[in-house]
């Protein structure tokens, strides 16, 4: 099983390997409203639009996870279809 989750691992997207202090140095910078007197087509929510690949990775390895521990267990495997349908917002 822990071979799995290194396996996953060094597969995993370079993204998400990002400082989280330079995402919300950056978001501080580009989503304020200094910012957008300055510059409006400039303004982004930087924080939302670069973490969407971590919080989708840490929903998807989450699941990959419960699979794994569960996967010798039959009445779990009802439960699987459900998570298979669940998008990432669910």
């Amino acid at each position: 099983m822990i071979d799995r989750h290194i396996e996953r691992a060094k597969g995993r997207d370079p993204i998400l390997e990002q400082s989280l202090n330079d995402l919300l140095t950056t978001d501080a910078r580009d989503n304020s409203f200094a910012q957008l007197a300055n510059d409006e087509s400039k303004v982004r929510d930087v924080a939302a639009e670069e973490s969407r690949p971590m919080r989708e990775y840490m929903v998807s390895e989450s699941i990959q996870q419960y699979r794994d521990y569960y996967e010798s267990d039959d009445e779990e495997q009802g439960f699987f279809e459900y998570l298979d349908n669940y998008t990432n917002r669910d």
